[in-house]
Protein backbone atom coordinates (compact mmCIF):
# COMPACT_ATOMS: atom_id res chain seq x y z
CA UNK A 1 0.00 0.00 0.00
CA UNK A 2 2.67 2.39 0.92
CA UNK A 3 4.57 1.68 -2.43
CA UNK A 4 1.45 2.66 -4.20
CA UNK A 5 0.88 5.73 -2.03
CA UNK A 6 4.76 6.44 -3.00
CA UNK A 7 4.12 5.56 -7.07
CA UNK A 8 1.28 7.86 -7.26
CA UNK A 9 3.28 10.87 -5.76
CA UNK A 10 5.79 10.45 -8.46
CA UNK A 11 3.76 10.58 -10.70
CA UNK A 12 1.99 13.39 -9.26
CA UNK A 13 5.11 15.49 -9.01
CA UNK A 14 6.57 14.49 -12.68
CA UNK A 15 3.03 15.98 -13.23
CA UNK A 16 3.70 19.09 -12.06
CA UNK A 17 7.28 19.84 -13.55
CA UNK A 18 5.21 19.22 -17.06
CA UNK A 19 2.69 21.77 -16.46
CA UNK A 20 5.15 23.62 -14.98
CA UNK A 21 7.46 23.20 -18.22
CA UNK A 22 4.38 23.82 -20.59
CA UNK A 23 3.23 27.37 -18.85
CA UNK A 24 6.82 28.41 -18.98
CA UNK A 25 6.99 27.53 -22.77
CA UNK A 26 3.24 29.05 -23.34
CA UNK A 27 4.37 32.43 -21.47
CA UNK A 28 7.14 32.82 -23.27
CA UNK A 29 5.83 32.73 -26.51
CA UNK A 30 3.27 35.01 -25.25
CA UNK A 31 5.88 37.97 -24.41
CA UNK A 32 6.72 37.26 -28.40
CA UNK A 33 3.76 38.96 -28.45
CA UNK A 34 1.16 36.40 -29.29
CA UNK A 35 -2.26 37.73 -28.12
CA UNK A 36 -3.19 35.26 -25.11
CA UNK A 37 -2.34 36.74 -21.63
CA UNK A 38 0.46 34.95 -19.91
CA UNK A 39 -0.53 31.33 -17.93
CA UNK A 40 -0.23 31.09 -14.06
CA UNK A 41 0.45 27.65 -12.71
CA UNK A 42 -1.96 28.40 -10.06
CA UNK A 43 -4.75 29.81 -12.50
CA UNK A 44 -7.71 28.32 -14.22
CA UNK A 45 -7.79 29.79 -17.40
CA UNK A 46 -11.44 29.53 -19.14
CA UNK A 47 -12.46 29.65 -22.64
CA UNK A 48 -14.80 32.61 -23.40
CA UNK A 49 -18.10 31.50 -24.51
CA UNK A 50 -19.36 30.86 -28.36
CA UNK A 51 -21.48 34.02 -28.71
CA UNK A 52 -25.25 31.90 -29.92
CA UNK A 53 -26.10 31.88 -33.46
CA UNK A 54 -29.31 33.99 -34.52
CA UNK A 55 -32.17 32.32 -34.66
CA UNK A 56 -32.76 31.27 -37.64
CA UNK A 57 -36.35 30.39 -39.37
CA UNK A 58 -39.77 30.97 -37.11
CA UNK A 59 -42.95 31.83 -38.09
CA UNK A 60 -44.87 35.02 -38.63
CA UNK A 61 -47.94 36.78 -37.30
CA UNK A 62 -49.47 36.23 -40.19
CA UNK A 63 -48.44 32.31 -40.48
CA UNK A 64 -49.47 31.92 -37.20
CA UNK A 65 -53.01 32.93 -37.44
CA UNK A 66 -53.26 30.54 -40.54
CA UNK A 67 -52.39 27.92 -38.69
CA UNK A 68 -54.29 28.60 -35.75
CA UNK A 69 -57.37 28.90 -37.82
CA UNK A 70 -56.26 25.53 -39.84
CA UNK A 71 -56.46 23.67 -36.62
CA UNK A 72 -59.41 25.09 -34.92
CA UNK A 73 -61.91 24.05 -38.31
CA UNK A 74 -59.98 20.52 -38.49
CA UNK A 75 -61.11 20.25 -34.80
CA UNK A 76 -64.54 21.55 -35.23
CA UNK A 77 -65.13 19.24 -38.10
CA UNK A 78 -64.00 16.40 -35.99
CA UNK A 79 -66.60 17.30 -33.02
CA UNK A 80 -69.36 17.85 -35.79
CA UNK A 81 -68.75 14.19 -36.81
CA UNK A 82 -68.72 12.96 -33.66
CA UNK A 83 -71.97 15.00 -32.74
CA UNK A 84 -73.86 13.27 -35.10
CA UNK A 85 -76.59 11.13 -33.86
CA UNK A 86 -75.75 6.67 -34.42
CA UNK A 87 -78.81 6.48 -36.32
CA UNK A 88 -77.11 8.21 -39.05
CA UNK A 89 -74.67 5.07 -39.30
CA UNK A 90 -75.77 1.90 -42.07
CA UNK A 91 -77.85 -0.59 -40.12
CA UNK A 92 -75.32 -3.66 -41.35
CA UNK A 93 -73.11 -2.37 -39.20
CA UNK A 94 -75.39 -2.26 -35.97
CA UNK A 95 -76.39 -5.43 -36.61
CA UNK A 96 -73.19 -6.66 -36.61
CA UNK A 97 -72.49 -9.41 -34.27
CA UNK A 98 -70.69 -7.93 -31.06
CA UNK A 99 -66.78 -9.35 -30.80
CA UNK A 100 -66.48 -11.85 -27.87
CA UNK A 101 -64.62 -10.79 -24.92
CA UNK A 102 -61.35 -13.18 -24.50
CA UNK A 103 -60.99 -13.62 -20.42
CA UNK A 104 -57.47 -12.13 -19.33
CA UNK A 105 -54.77 -14.86 -19.21
CA UNK A 106 -54.07 -15.35 -16.01
CA UNK A 107 -50.31 -14.99 -14.72
CA UNK A 108 -47.98 -18.04 -14.26
CA UNK A 109 -47.53 -19.16 -10.68
CA UNK A 110 -44.34 -20.46 -9.49
CA UNK A 111 -44.11 -22.61 -6.92
CA UNK A 112 -41.75 -22.09 -3.22
CA UNK A 113 -39.43 -24.55 -5.01
CA UNK A 114 -38.69 -23.12 -8.30
CA UNK A 115 -38.25 -19.74 -6.49
CA UNK A 116 -35.55 -21.41 -3.95
CA UNK A 117 -34.04 -23.03 -7.41
CA UNK A 118 -33.97 -19.72 -8.88
CA UNK A 119 -32.16 -18.22 -6.05
CA UNK A 120 -29.78 -20.53 -5.31
CA UNK A 121 -28.49 -20.35 -9.10
CA UNK A 122 -28.32 -16.76 -8.50
CA UNK A 123 -26.26 -16.87 -5.71
CA UNK A 124 -23.92 -19.45 -7.17
CA UNK A 125 -23.61 -17.10 -10.39
CA UNK A 126 -22.95 -14.17 -7.78
CA UNK A 127 -20.48 -15.87 -5.99
CA UNK A 128 -18.77 -17.14 -9.42
CA UNK A 129 -18.70 -13.34 -10.17
CA UNK A 130 -17.15 -12.14 -6.87
CA UNK A 131 -14.36 -14.78 -6.97
CA UNK A 132 -13.32 -13.98 -10.75
CA UNK A 133 -13.37 -10.41 -9.25
CA UNK A 134 -10.67 -11.31 -6.17
CA UNK A 135 -8.81 -13.00 -8.48
CA UNK A 136 -8.18 -10.43 -10.61
CA UNK A 137 -7.28 -8.19 -8.04
CA UNK A 138 -4.81 -10.62 -6.11
CA UNK A 139 -3.25 -11.66 -9.80
CA UNK A 140 -2.94 -7.42 -10.09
Amino acid sequence: MNETIKQLEAQKAKAEKEVAALTTAINALTSLGAVAAPVHATSVVKAAPAAKPAKKGGMSAAGRARLIAAVKARWAAKKAAAAKPAAAKPAAKAAAKPKAVKPAKKKPVISAAGIENIRAAQKARWAAVKAARAAAVTAA
